[in-house]
């Protein structure tokens, strides 16, 4: 069986400098990113209105959670594949992305695209993320000693 290509992203993310980082990344990929959402309430209505062939979801969303969106987009008449995302590599595991339905979960941190082009951003409190998407940086920022990598 040949796999549905993916042409058309819905970005859920509450920081919009995210979304427009995936949306570049897409885009350089042959992909459009046919619109963004910053909250559960605001994906499902987009994902409704839009059609995405594909969802990228952010873990945590300021009305709500990733897992529980991919379960309510998952079963959509189209059958949009979802892909979890989260700068917190701890809020959920590939297994558990699975188990919702997701095809993956994607640690920001770990996205060897955004090593080159990493960014500061804001959550949905208004908190920095430093280095958001650098794991170098990030984890030297942070003080979190699980994330810290050694330069190659």
């Amino acid at each position: 069986m040949i796999g549905r290509v993916i042409r058309s992203v819905l970005v859920v993310d509450d920081d919009p400098e995210f979304r427009k980082l995936a949306g570049r990344l897409f885009a350089a990929s042959g992909m459009t990113v046919v619109g963004g959402a910053d909250s559960v309430a605001g994906a499902v209505g987009a994902a409704a209105r839009l059609k995405p062939s594909a969802v990228v979801v952010d873990g945590e969303l300021p009305d709500g959670d990733g897992i529980t969106l991919a379960r309510q987009l998952v079963p959509l008449p189209w059958h949009p594949r979802v892909v979890l995302t989260s700068i917190d590599g701890e809020i959920t595991t590939n297994h558990e992305a699975r188990r919702a339905g997701a095809r993956a979960f994607v640690n920001k941190a770990d996205c060897p695209t955004c090593r080159c082009g990493g960014y500061s951003g804001t959550n949905s409190q208004g908190a920095q993320n430093a280095r958001y998407g650098c794991p170098d940086v990030s984890a030297s920022a942070s003080g979190d000693r699980r994330r810290r990598r050694v330069a190659a």
